[in-house]
């Protein structure tokens, strides 16, 4: 609940700064605020074990631009490493930079850097959830949109390389999603 309401409001200081912004020709060009949600698929390594984990993910953009977007997300995946049940928590905050372009497909590829908090939970020999580390993550990579309507879109794939701290070592992970976009705001010229 935290992780939302921590959202809720970078989301209300984004859009205060969007709003008090000299440039407005360039709001027009973009939607100004973008909800966005679906499907996860992680590659997790911990410990020299590897395992895929599936969970859900939830973003909110702000548009300072037409190309420049301020997004920040928050997701959940769950997975079994080693038998062990585990659940991975994040929220991640930073740029996204779209390629809008008038293709025939509808198509607009992104680029985007994300930076945030991860969390660690895992349940030993069948007792509750415990907490088993936190710590600074980053998410880098991008992906394509395609526009289904001038308010609705289908993210074919978001794709990061998602770095993580737990148990004293990093991990190098691979980050897939998919799921819709929904706009609101000003309509794309």
């Amino acid at each position: 609940m935290g992780r939302w309401a921590v959202c809720v409001c970078a989301v209300a200081l984004l859009a205060a700064a969007a709003q008090a912004q000299s440039d407005r020709q360039a709001m027009k060009q973009g939607h100004t605020l973008e909800l966005s949600g679906g499907y996860s698929f992680s590659q997790f390594r911990l410990a020299g074990t590897e395992t895929n984990m599936n969970g859900a993910i939830g973003a909110i953009g702000v548009n300072l631009t037409s190309w420049l977007q301020l997004r920040a997300d928050a997701s959940v995946a769950y997975g079994q490493l080693g038998g062990t049940p585990i659940r991975i928590y994040a929220d991640h905050f930073g740029p996204r930079i779209f390629f809008r372009q008038t293709n025939e497909f509808h198509a607009m590829p992104f680029a985007e850097f994300l930076v945030g908090g991860s969390r660690l939970d895992f349940k030993p020999g069948g007792s509750g959830y415990s907490t088993a580390d936190n710590g600074f993550s980053m998410k880098a990579g991008g992906g394509v949109d395609f526009d289904l309507t001038p308010r609705f879109a289908f993210r074919a794939v978001d794709m990061d390389y998602y770095r993580t701290p737990f148990l004293g070592e990093h991990q190098n992970n691979l980050w897939l999603s998919t799921g819709f976009v929904i706009r609101f705001g000003a309509g794309r010229t």
